[in-house]
């Protein structure tokens, strides 16, 4: 039985994908001259945040380009009863370690789960977009609060049950907005842009944020270089391999096919996985709008469709548009979409858990395009469509 996904979530997923595509990365990192003065924990892949540590206290520093008027927004983890040191008057102060957090994203969701510290949660929003069992029985009981719907925040409620901390997420629109009145109100507030990295182990690499915001910064680093290792181990499976399948990706969106750059963490993605994206001659990482016609000359030769939307069967795939019927991905069943786990409500834990374990996409695409490499492999986010 193939499940019916709902309008809410069709118009999420659409969104999601043009989100991570559209939007640029930086490309050099600026710390505002902290590291002069300061220890630096910087992570590894990711752009969007850097550690440091000073007299024995941790400051984070979070990339807010496009919200707020300075390039980074500092923050000073201060334990419960410590004193506010002079040097980080001007800082931004998270209760240390926090006990409470309202987030806008799933994904936030799965950076608690790794720890086993979803009770953190007080607050979600699109709760139909949520794979986590445990948050759903959160909500249930009333410990977990349904904060905003559709893009919207109850900023009543927020301020009235003001958190540790709010972590938002989405496109550049209504960022600022929400910052500075959550900012306005006194509210700890952090932009977390893990879909802008370009890299997509700079997305996993959050957890470590994470991790140092409950004080299990040690369990954090430890289940990223897990990931990590996994994942540059299935990378060298493919190392060798002479012939790589195109690829097509994505599918129309309002009659635009949102294709993304060669330095896309997508990009880089399928070329580990052993695939020849077929438009990795488009520079950067942003993604670039292409109309239908100027697609399909190519897109009919792709042996392999990957995330086409939201189809689940070939029926309802092609009755988006019956020109689809003539790739060759279709006509000889090699369309596979990232919904082998999606729950009632439509949650997928793709965008989910999946953000921290790109070693599992990579070993599923792996397993796609290549299955003699891992041959007893079972698909943990992607199914062919029926």
């Amino acid at each position: 039985m193939v499940m019916e996904i709902s309008k809410p979530f069709i118009l999420f997923f659409l969104l999601l994908f043009i989100n991570v595509a559209c939007n640029p990365v930086s490309k050099e990192k600026s710390t505002n001259g902290l590291e002069k003065s300061f220890d630096t924990l910087a992570p590894k892949y990711a752009d969007g945040f850097n550690i440091f540590t000073h007299q024995g206290l941790y400051v984070i520093q979070i990339s807010s380009k496009d919200y707020s008027e300075n390039t980074e927004e500092s923050y000073l983890l201060l334990p419960k009863n410590h004193q506010l040191p002079n040097w980080a008057s001007d800082m931004m102060v998270i209760p240390w370690p926090i006990e409470s957090l309202v987030t806008t994203s799933a994904s936030h969701i799965a950076l608690t789960s790794v720890f086993g510290a979803e009770s953190v949660i007080k607050g979600v929003t699109a709760k139909e977009h949520i794979f986590n069992e445990r948050i759903h029985q959160q909500i249930k009981t009333g410990h977990t609060f349904e904060t905003g719907i559709d893009g919207t925040l109850n900023f009543e409620w927020i301020v009235g049950n003001p958190p540790d901390l709010v972590m938002l997420s989405g496109s550049n629109s209504g960022i600022s907005d929400r910052y500075k009145i959550l900012k306005d109100a006194g509210i700890p507030v952090i932009v977390n842009r893990d879909w802008q990295e370009k890299h997509i182990l700079g997305r996993a690499e959050w957890v470590v944020l994470m991790g140092l915001l409950l004080n299990r910064f040690e369990e954090g680093k430890i289940f990223f270089e897990n990931t990590e290792r996994n994942y540059f181990q299935l990378a060298a499976l493919t190392k060798n391999v002479e012939n790589k399948p195109g690829v097509l990706i994505n599918n129309p969106f309002k009659g635009v096919w949102y294709m993304p750059g060669a330095d896309s963490y997508i990009a880089g993605l399928l070329d580990e996985a052993g695939g020849n994206y077929i438009w990795k001659h488009l520079e950067g990482s942003r993604a670039h709008p292409l109309d239908f016609e100027s697609v399909y000359v190519s897109a009919i030769h792709a042996d392999f469709w990957v995330n086409p939307g939201i189809s689940r069967t070939m029926q309802h795939l092609v009755l988006q548009d019956d020109r689809f019927r003539d790739f060759y991905s279709v006509k000889r069943g090699k369309v596979y979409n990232c919904t082998l786990r999606v729950n009632e409500s439509g949650g997928n834990d793709y965008f989910e858990g999946g953000v921290l374990r790109p070693d599992l996409v990579l070993a599923d695409l792996i397993y796609i395009f290549h299955p003699q490499i891992l041959p007893e492999h079972n698909p943990v986010y992607f199914e062919a469509l029926k």
